[in-house]
């Protein structure tokens, strides 16, 4: 049977006054078997886990023989191992709770067995695992401080009402890293986040706050623990998805790393993509394994402004497994740091015993940690400001419930974690590095954010690889020094490489953009026919009398083009209309003439001069057309032709139907009465009638 690991660093309860509990992520997460997982977390680590334990011992060091602040209170510590594993982490979480809080003695003493006066935890370091210890701390009124989890979730302080961090949120990164975008003009990047509330909130921040600057072509989700065989699966889809993304976004954990630059390094995509990994790379050169450097070489990282703590790393270098008793996980560093085996190790836990996997005996008097490389915890400041921000809490309590009273009085004694809280969120200090710290209204500390670039470290053989700064990001002010910039292997600048800022390419003049719902970034170029390009997505057909320019993005009036009088085609219609003229007069006067005549009153003279009338105003009518439009020009147009053909077919549908019923009367053998209506004057009017009802109809056309 395997076991989680149960060891955990605890000051003796009859030398300190008050406890400060700290979840480390000691050892990495068990290992995925069968589906599942083994009962047995991984290997130990410098950085996430023995930087910050002796971080812890380090800094309390200083505070307590420091009279300044809480003076006669001696600060302890306990220290439990979380594994970067929510099941490990909850466990821990109960023996934090059973060791500290529930024990049932005399609230007012400080013994062994009796209850020590845990004050606040601080930790985990992950995200998605500290809002689960919090469900259970929060039910005791137990503060908790985060040094590393920057979820955004956990700003909301109606389900984390007792978690507050020294570290900025996520929304914060993420809008750091949105500001790098819009820098450097990219719009087509494709994401990637690792499962859970870190990686996929962060995701979620980025798409959020870009909105319409860019194009997100791609967007996977990396499983915790995911090996290179997942990572090349996902990097294979991402290619299909999007398959001219330049940019990649990964807001990943270590683990997540490491196999999405193993999977690129396998598929031979080494300078296909520009990595812009979130503070989870940071400056790490641990993240990157061996011989995946070329896929690396170029990556932008962000890292949450942490300088160096000055004067740890003379500390850390004099520690020696001889010497070191009170960090439990010491010797296992050791025997890890130096490939060897410590044969006097405890071996009374079978956990103990796994570990020692090295063959070689350890040779501690010739090891030494002064004369191997030292790369300190990028995050080592937050976690000692993290207990700086707890020890200010308390002592702003102190000053304030014991009145002046050195050591710890009986209102304090009792340790009212709900009114520290309060204090805790108050406090505003000087940080280890020498920048301030504070909370604001979340419980959130300051965005500070340096922004690295991964180059070449000249000649330098033994370290090939640094991480360079090239710009600053704090409080929504982005610094980024472009031109110092180089990007993979061979060490481009910015003006020798192009990224392709789109999926598609540009659409020609007077076409416009159509996506696609699998498709949202790229699209198809489809002409606008006769109409303009209003937007990149919309044809608009001009109105009337407007027609497209020539690059089709705006409608402009229609020329007006018209026949000269010159023109043969407009002689030879004058000609014509002109004999028509001559003849229709010529016949008038013929009627008027001969207009007492028989033939001519047969005709029915009235409408033959309506008839003839018609007919002159026909041809008229060619030469009104024939002129440059004006207002009354085109009303003529308009009313000519119709009132020239209702003056000519009027008349004849009235003399038709007149000779029609005087022939149908003339078959009759008796007639009883007179015809109606056949009078000239009728005859006239019915014709007049039908003109008006032309008039009319062509009138209302013309409005």
């Amino acid at each position: 049977m395997c076991y989680f690991n149960r060891l955990s660093a605890v000051s003796p309860a009859t030398e300190v006054d008050i406890v400060i509990g700290a979840f480390f992520s000691l050892h990495h997460p068990p290992l995925s078997h069968g589906g599942g997982r083994l009962r047995e977390c991984g290997d130990i680590r410098e950085d996430y886990g023995i930087h910050r334990v002796e971080g812890t011992f380090w800094i309390l060091d200083q505070i307590n023989a420091n009279q300044s602040i809480l003076p006669n209170i001696t600060i302890g510590y306990q220290i439990r191992d979380s594994c970067w594993y929510a099941p490990v982490a909850l466990e821990q979480t109960i023996e934090f709770i059973g060791h500290s809080v529930l024990t049932t003695s005399d609230s007012t003493m400080t013994g062994n067995g009796g209850r020590s006066r845990l004050a606040a935890i601080i930790g985990p370091g992950d995200s998605s695992i500290t809002m689960q210890t919090h469900n259970i701390l929060q039910l005791f009124e137990m503060p908790q401080i985060g040094y590393s989890a920057t979820a955004k979730q956990l700003s909301d302080k109606e389900k984390f009402k007792y978690f507050t961090r020294v570290i900025a949120s996520d929304t914060q990164q993420a809008q750091a890293i949105v500001d790098i975008i819009r820098q450097f003009k990219w719009t087509y990047v494709a994401t990637i986040g690792t499962e859970g509330d870190y990686g996929r909130g962060g995701v979620e921040a980025i798409r959020r706050l870009l909105k319409k600057d860019a194009c997100i072509g791609a967007d996977f989700t990396m499983p915790i623990g995911a090996n290179v065989t997942v990572a090349t699966h996902l990097i294979r889809q991402l290619v299909i998805r999007a398959p001219r993304v330049q940019v990649l976004i990964c807001f990943c954990l270590d683990h997540s790393i490491r196999a999405l630059l193993q999977a690129v390094k396998e598929l031979n995509y080494t300078q296909r993509f520009i990595i812009l990994g979130s503070d989870a790379w940071a400056d790490r050169l641990n993240v990157i394994p061996n011989n995946t450097e070329s896929v690396a070489l170029g990556a932008i990282t962000i890292k949450a402004r942490s300088l160096r703590v000055p004067g740890f790393e003379q500390y850390f270098r004099q520690l020696h497994v001889y010497n070191n008793t009170r960090n439990v996980w010491f010797r296992e560093y050791w025997q890890q740091k130096f490939s060897c085996s410590l044969n006097s190790y405890n071996s009374n836990n079978p956990y103990i015993n796994r570990i020692n996997k090295y063959s070689r005996p350890c040779r501690p008097e010739n090891e030494s940690l002064a004369k191997v490389p030292y790369n300190e915890d990028p995050k080592l400041a937050f976690v000692i400001n993290s207990i700086l921000a707890v020890v200010h809490g308390l002592d702003k309590m102190h000053k304030q419930i014991c009145n002046g009273t050195k050591g710890l009085c009986i209102e304090m004694a009792r340790m009212n974690t709900s009114l520290l809280m309060q204090f805790l969120k108050s406090s505003r200090f000087t940080g280890i590095t020498g920048e301030e710290v504070f909370f604001d209204e979340n419980g959130d500390g300051p965005g500070r954010y340096d922004i690295l670039n991964l180059q070449i470290n000249g000649n330098n053989l033994e370290h090939p690889l640094h991480y360079v700064q090239v710009g600053t990001w704090s409080t929504g002010k982005l610094n980024l020094n472009i031109s110092s910039i180089r990007y993979f292997a061979d060490q481009r600048s910015s003006n020798q490489i192009n990224i392709r800022r789109f999926c598609s390419d540009a659409c020609p003049i007077g076409h416009i953009k159509k996506y696609t719902d699998e498709e949202r970034c790229c699209w198809k170029c489809h002409y606008c026919d006769n109409a303009i390009v209003l937007d990149d997505t919309t044809c608009f057909t001009c109105p009337t009398g407007f027609s497209p320019n020539a690059n089709q993005t705006a409608c402009g009036l229609l020329p007006i083009t018209t026949i000269n009088f010159r023109h043969p085609l407009s002689i030879i219609i004058c000609f014509v209309a002109g004999i028509g003229i001559l003849i229709s007069f010529f016949v008038v006067y013929i009627f008027v003439r001969f207009n007492a005549t028989p033939v001519v009153k047969s005709t029915t003279r009235e409408l033959s001069y309506l008839i003839l009338m018609g007919i002159l105003f026909c041809h008229l009518t060619a030469f009104v057309i024939l002129q440059k439009p004006s207002f009354i020009i085109c009303v003529l147009t308009r009313l000519l032709p119709g009132i020239s053909f209702s003056m000519i077919y009027g008349s004849l549908v009235t003399k038709t139907n007149r000779i029609a019923r005087i022939l149908a009367r003339s078959k009759k053998k008796i007639i009883t009465r007179r015809l109606k209506f056949m009078s000239a004057r009728h005859q006239l009017a019915i014709a007049c009638f039908i003109l008006v009802t032309e008039v009319t109809i062509v009138g209302k056309l013309l409005k």
